[in-house]
């Protein structure tokens, strides 16, 4: 074989090595895992900093609310730092200066760190569709995150998780919390007071409903400590605040409470309670609650009653044999008084038992 011949086969064979050299390499970048998940036409970019992971569950739960996928048309960026997450998320700017997707932005942010992201800290920068930057929004911190079907309860460091459980049972087995409600709620605690802001759409239409959760809930749960309850709007902006609600201590039977002021022993209160239990008037069928107090020598009986039976003629001539009987059975030679009270066990009207009481 000639010298020439030689050389061709050298060549022919580095050349076939190189052009396969490059098809690997070639074929080696297509196969590099890229930093970004497509969810439809949409985008999660992701930095080396953040697990695929969680960069995946991030964009599971986007896709889930609908920012990301079919339905959208938005990109997003996670990035991370030794401080924090940053989260750019594609918002038209017009909407930069609305305070309620602000809002919704901070609670998203609060969402996804305790979702996601371990309850690390996450900045949510809103960017335009270039995901160039145009205002960062830096959330509250509403503390860790609890969850029950549809319903949401944030606590805060000031508040235990046994204490934070303790409360969701209470909600649930109150009814508060529902297949089908949505409440986003928040648990916080100052000094001696514990704070229960809450959207519940039976506290804002009827705030009494509030004042006796906050009887209840400090006798019932918090160890008499104060309770106050603030209804709040969707972003857990308040809207009506309902101070500490005192109404004493508490007696139950079954499904129905008596709560009596300081003024009342313990054993007027139960004699009180037995003969109501007696006379069916509590019974384990009814849900019914009463507060007994004394004031300037007369016992006062309040006891809810239906607001369609506040003006109810048999009802208040019910509720004054009633109180002839508390008068004669229960407190002998005493002045007794019924109220008729709203759910908070407010006095709506006064119903004097007959005869010699005046």
């Amino acid at each position: 074989m000639n010298t020439s011949k030689v050389i061709n086969i050298t060549v022919l064979l580095y050349v076939v090595s190189l052009a396969a050299f490059t098809l690997v390499l070639l074929n080696g970048c297509t196969n590099i895992t890229k930093n970004e998940i497509n969810f439809g036409e949409t985008t999660l970019y992701f930095t080396k900093n953040v697990p695929r992971d969680q960069a995946q569950s991030l964009g599971d739960y986007l896709y889930e609310i609908g920012y990301l996928g079919e339905t959208s048309s938005a990109d997003a960026r996670l990035d991370k730092t030794k401080e924090k997450y940053i989260l750019h998320l594609n918002v038209m700017p017009e909407l930069e200066s609305n305070e309620q997707v602000i809002l919704d932005v901070d609670i998203l942010s609060n969402r996804i760190s305790q979702k996601i992201l371990e309850g690390a800290t996450l900045e949510i920068i809103l960017a335009d569709a270039n995901l160039t930057p145009y205002r960062t929004v830096t959330p509250r911190q509403l503390g860790k995150l609890a969850e029950s079907n549809n319903n949401e309860l944030f606590y805060t460091k000031n508040i235990s998780e046994e204490e934070s459980q303790k409360f969701i049972e209470y909600l649930k087995s109150n009814e508060l919390w529902t297949s089908a409600t949505d409440n986003l709620d928040q648990l916080d605690k100052n000094n001696e007071t514990y704070i229960y802001r809450t959207n519940n759409k039976n506290f804002e239409a009827d705030p009494s409903n509030a004042k006796m959760f906050s009887a209840l809930a400090s006798a019932k749960i918090f160890d008499g400590y104060s309770v106050a309850v603030e209804i709040t709007d969707n972003q857990l902006r308040p809207i009506t605040v309902v101070q500490n609600y005192d109404l004493g201590s508490l007696l139950e039977y079954e499904n129905n409470k008596l709560f009596h002021s300081s003024s009342v022993t313990n054993y007027q209160a139960n004699s009180l309670l037995d003969y109501l239990i007696a006379w069916n008037v509590f019974s384990v069928e009814s849900q019914k609650g009463g507060l007994l107090t004394i004031e300037k020598d007369v016992y006062i009986f309040k006891l809810i009653i239906d607001e369609n039976m506040y003006d109810n003629d048999e009802t208040r001539q019910t509720l004054a044999v009633l109180g002839n009987m508390i008068r004669e059975n229960v407190f002998p030679d005493e002045k007794v008084h019924v109220h008729i009270a709203n759910p908070a066990l407010e006095t709506v009207s006064v119903v004097i038992p007959m005869a010699s009481n005046p």
